[in-house]
């Protein structure tokens, strides 16, 4: 471990103020110096709020902020992330939050990832039409500390955002109601506006700490990690395979070495109220 990472410099590929949750942990973590450029911009890479449409896999955007820190700044360990917000895949009425971290080490040729899918997340979205109405949807997504974004809905470039101060926030939706009958509003979801997000992102750092800690025991290299996961745990009261995972496959990046360990929830059978033929 030390023979990579102890004493280099980190870049945090970052305009969000990431490092605010990223660099203790990485720091402490890898014994590394963490900076950031002061003229990285990753608003190129797709912004939240649409005006610059995300073209890229969630892995590919991340991986595109490193390789950009990389031929900008001349930086050879670099950290990136990106989140993406939606309706939770284990229960679609909940929101929830994927934070994604990718770590690329360009002088050894490593990439280490950590992510975390999560139902901690103010995600939300609103159509609204009296200031009543909006002072009840900020109170319910944490502003002031949570940003919010107010938006026209008939021309979505018409938009105010980073609003974390009431008068601020009643001026916007009253300017944008003279020329509409509704505003759009939802959350913020940079992580300089957004407390909650920031403290998923520092679960996802925690992940890619341990991963970058977990080294091949072929070759050494840090970043031994589950690669997949197999379904099938059997259901404890009718032995028929579930979705859970049964296994989870490990593999370095670096040398392609496999391992696979059973049962990696730590149980070897599945509650019936998770298995499709005993609660269809």
């Amino acid at each position: 471990m030390s023979s990579f990472f102890k004493g280099r410099t980190l870049t945090i590929a970052t305009m969000h103020q990431k490092e605010l949750v990223l660099a203790p942990i990485l720091e402490k973590s890898l014994a590394v110096r963490c900076i950031v450029p002061s003229e990285m911009d990753t608003d190129q890479f797709g912004t939240f709020s649409g005006e610059i449409p995300r073209n890229k896999s969630i892995i590919d955007t991340a991986r595109a902020k490193c390789d950009f820190a990389f031929s900008h700044f001349g930086c050879d360990l670099v950290v990136a992330s990106e989140g993406t917000f939606g309706p939770h895949p284990a229960a679609p009425l909940a929101s929830s939050d994927h934070e994604f971290l990718l770590l690329k080490d360009y002088t050894h040729g490593i990439e280490i990832t950590g992510s975390t899918l999560s139902f901690n997340t103010n995600f939300h979205q609103k159509t609204l039409s009296n200031s009543d109405e909006l002072l009840r949807f900020a109170a319910t997504v944490g502003f002031p500390s949570h940003g919010v974004i107010l938006r026209a809905p008939h021309d979505r470039s018409i938009i105010c955002k980073g609003i974390r101060d009431e008068k601020v926030l009643l001026e916007c939706f009253t300017q944008l109601m003279q020329s509409a009958e509704s505003v759009s509003v939802e959350t913020d979801m940079r992580a300089n506006y957004n407390p909650t997000r920031l403290s998923v992102i520092a679960e996802a750092a925690n992940e890619l700490v341990k991963n970058a800690h977990s080294l091949c025991p072929s070759c050494q290299t840090p970043g031994f990690s589950v690669q997949a996961s197999e379904a099938g745990l059997p259901c404890r009261r009718c032995a028929e395979p579930t979705r859970s995972p049964l296994k989870n496959i490990f593999e370095c990046r670096q040398c392609a070495f496999r391992a696979e360990k059973l049962y990696p929830n730590e149980k070897e059978f599945e509650d019936p109220m998770y298995c499709d033929l005993c609660n269809p």
